[in-house]
């Protein structure tokens, strides 16, 4: 099972909160849930962390957050008919650079909303 935390202020993140080091921390007490690969992203405005259990796609190209679509996503769980939702999503157009269903809920988002 995956894990991730995070932190989001709407008016900025205090640089002087040492917000690399909390998460870091957040980060390394999520390991055991996400012994395969681990993820950061960041913004003004927030801060994430990713755990990863690495289960439908193993791979470098699985891994999170994953930014596609100028859209940034973490996920834990599992989209059961992603693959027959990934066959519509490249008939329509989309192409895919791994086997995962999170880069599916990605283009799903961008193409559905």
């Amino acid at each position: 099972m995956c894990g991730f935390a995070g932190t989001i202020n709407l008016n900025g993140l205090d640089p002087n909160k040492n917000i690399e080091k909390i998460m870091q921390d957040a980060l390394e007490r999520l390991h055991p849930r996400g012994p395969d690969q681990q993820g950061k992203w960041a913004d003004k405005n927030s801060y994430f962390v990713h755990a990863r259990l690495s289960i439908i796609d193993t791979s470098e190209r699985g891994k999170q957050p994953m930014k596609k679509y100028n859209r940034v996503l973490i996920y834990n769980g599992e989209i059961y008919n992603f693959r027959d939702l990934r066959k519509k999503l490249i008939n329509s157009g989309y192409d895919f650079s791994s086997s995962s269903d999170c880069e599916v809920l990605l283009a799903g988002w961008d193409k559905w909303g």
